[in-house]
């Protein structure tokens, strides 16, 4: 049986409306009772991670910013902010004629009214920034190329990817994945990355997808991802988390 799974949030095991289903609950529930790790891997912020989902799925290890910081038991023990250097350039050629929102440590920055977007969400100015670790840069609804610029420019320097069917640029140290936010949370454990079962759904689940034991995209996934998935299971919106986790742990106690 695998001994840590690794769980994406939006579109994998939380459904259309952000809300985990009773199915899904039970599955990692039962992953619990066997001993079987379950970590939380998501391209969210902190913000928008702890106090939104159940406490059991972050009171262990979290993933956060596509791996830029772990934590565990609510403390932040891993945390790579981007180069200020790499930043200040992008910014540069983003700033103006984007939709740019930065998530640093202090607050989240942005050059628009967030809540055009988030009714409830508390920002700064780009300007306020003022040396604050940040540690990813994201453009909301992108204009034509501009992925392909950016990343033609900066992939040497950064991790660089196009989530949300295109309307998302998501952008990292080039150090950070959740292949290797996990691996380091395996390796803390000493789990054998064979022994590791990951979930994902869109282009920033790639490497940790390609890269464990067992890969599983989303039905509702990117058509990237299930081309080197090692199972395609059903969508978020058809448990398709708790469909596989459920057979994991019926077939260990055939």
């Amino acid at each position: 049986m695998y001994k840590l799974i690794s769980l994406d949030l939006d579109g994998t095991l939380l459904d259309n409306e952000s809300k985990i289903s009773e199915r899904n609950l039970e599955a990692v529930l039962s992953c619990y009772k066997n001993d079987v790790q379950v970590v939380v891997a998501t391209g969210r912020s902190p913000r928008f991670t702890f106090g939104f989902i159940p406490e059991l799925l972050t009171g262990n290890y979290c993933v956060c910013y596509n791996g830029a910081q772990i934590f565990r038991f609510g403390k932040l023990v891993y945390e790579q902010a981007m180069d200020t250097k790499t930043l200040n350039a992008i910014l540069a050629e983003t700033e103006v004629h984007e939709h740019v929102v930065l998530e640093g440590r202090k607050s989240v920055y942005s050059n628009f009214p967030m809540t055009t977007f988030l009714e409830d969400v508390k920002y700064a100015p780009i300007t306020g920034l003022h040396g604050d670790d940040v540690y990813k840069l994201l453009v909301i609804n992108p204009s034509k190329n501009l992925y392909d610029r950016l990343n033609k420019k900066y992939s040497t320097h950064c991790y660089i990817i196009e989530t949300g069917g295109g309307n998302l640029i998501e952008i990292m140290d080039k150090s950070v994945s959740k292949l290797n936010a996990i691996m380091w949370v395996a390796k803390e454990e000493h789990i054998d990355s064979r022994y590791v079962m990951a979930f994902g759904d869109d282009l920033n689940d790639l490497e940790i997808i390609n890269g464990v034991g067992m890969g599983v995209a989303m039905g509702n996934g990117h058509i990237q991802l299930k081309a080197i998935a090692d199972i395609v299971t059903l969508s978020n919106e058809d448990d398709g988390v708790a469909v596989v986790l459920e057979k994991m742990i019926e077939d260990f106690y055939e």
